[in-house]
């Protein structure tokens, strides 16, 4: 049975060989005691002999496993497109977000930003069925990771006069929601935001037939931002929307904020 023998400098050398199988051991490494001894070369580094046939531990790699541990917001209405952040570990460059379902068509996301640790998305929500879905990442090697049932679609349902925020709250750092809100005519309207002392801290101007002035279902997007600066405080809001030729409220709603690191 061939032994092992082992000095200081991690010299090996195998004395024989024979046609027994077992284990030949040093600290470092180990061989099968069947290889012939015409197997075996040495390779010379500056501080150790290695024989032809052993593996340091250094040269055996790990695989780095893809992980899916969140995302912000985890529901949407399908009325309009929804801006994500999802978190985890080992997100590769060109990899791809997908909502999965086994009774729903995959909705593909359009990733603007992506750093190994978390991946910003926007998936086109409209006309798709309600219920819940796995969020899958997927980088280019093919390793995936996912979390299951981690978003929902929600059926949007015309109420009159009431604005849906989504996502509510939000956060103005990172995010911006969705003023979701519907009208009987195309019009030209205004949309007013207030502090919850009623001050005024936002107008904007929509002609009739743009994008959130059509008649019925409409969606536009507020990211926080002000007359007076971008809203960096946990806090209510107020919004209105107003028919600009009759100062008519059509619509009124509340968007919370809230801030975290």
């Amino acid at each position: 049975m061939a032994t092992a023998r082992t000095s200081a400098n991690y010299q090996i050398t195998i004395d024989s060989f024979d046609a027994g199988i077992g284990l030949a051991n040093s600290s470092s490494y180990s061989l099968l005691s069947e290889v012939r001894e015409r197997d075996l070369e040495s390779q010379t580094g500056t501080d150790r002999i290695v024989l032809q046939g052993f593996k340091p531990a250094a040269y055996f790699t790990s695989v780095v496993q893809l992980v899916v541990t969140a995302i912000d917001p985890t529901s949407a209405y399908n009325i309009a497109p929804v801006q994500t952040t999802i978190t985890g570990r080992n997100f590769a460059q060109g990899a791809t977000a997908s909502f999965t379902s086994t009774t729903e068509a995959t909705i593909t996301g359009t990733i603007s930003s992506l750093t190994g640790t978390e991946i910003k998305a926007e998936f086109d929500l409209v006309g798709a069925n309600s219920g819940f879905r796995t969020v899958v990442v997927r980088n280019p090697d093919g390793q995936s990771g996912s979390l299951s049932n981690a978003f929902e679609v929600k059926q949007y349902i015309t109420i009159p006069d009431i604005i849906i925020i989504s996502p509510n709250p939000f956060n103005p750092r990172t995010q911006s929601t969705g003023v979701i809100y519907s009208l009987d005519a195309a019009t030209n309207i205004k949309v007013y935001i207030f502090g919850v002392t009623g001050k005024l801290l936002y107008v904007r101007n929509i002609s009739a037939g743009a994008v959130g002035a059509v008649a019925g279902n409409n969606v536009i997007y507020w990211d926080g931002s002000t007359s007076f600066g971008k809203v960096d405080t946990t806090d209510v809001f107020l919004v209105h929307i107003i028919e600009q030729s009759s100062n008519k409220i059509l619509a009124r709603g509340k968007i919370a904020t809230v801030i975290t690191p």
